[in-house]
């Protein structure tokens, strides 16, 4: 039986959970119904966690694989305002262009749709950033609606 050196072990471990807790503090995989007007919501709050109060909400989405006929949306709201981006690539796993809404500190709505009716996966990638660019307090995305 060949022996794998603990030092390698430790190294990939500790890789592996640094990647692990960004990933999933800031990322969402999701599923959508097969019905043309299924619609998936979350939740996000952006907070001043000492780096700054939060200037913007930067969503991004991307259509994973199976590719179907249909694009994937996401829409961000906050009080009277409404932004959105659509993966214009179908299946091809890469984010959008960010969407971005000035919104400041508060609570956040995602709404993530599509133009057909067949199933689809995609990812959310979210971030509250600071007038400076820096990124600020982001709770994990909160699914209200699952469809």
């Amino acid at each position: 039986m060949k022996l794998v050196d603990s030092r390698v072990l430790v190294v990939f471990a500790i890789a592996h959970s640094a990647m692990s807790i960004e990933a999933d503090a800031h990322e969402v995989a999701g599923f959508i119904g097969k019905s043309a007007l299924a619609v998936d919501l979350y939740q996000v709050r952006c907070f001043d966690d000492g780096t700054g109060a939060t200037d913007y909400l930067a969503v991004e989405i991307s259509d994973q694989a199976p590719v179907k006929p249909s694009l994937l949306s996401v829409q961000v709201s906050k009080d009277d305002q409404v932004r959105n981006i659509t993966d214009l690539v179908d299946g091809d796993e890469a984010f959008s262009r960010p969407v971005k809404l000035k919104g400041g500190n508060g609570d956040y709505v995602l709404s993530v749709d599509k133009t057909g009716a067949y199933e689809e996966v995609y990812n959310l990638e979210v971030h509250c950033v600071t007038a400076t660019g820096a990124h600020t307090g982001t709770t994990e995305p909160v699914l209200l609606q699952d469809q």
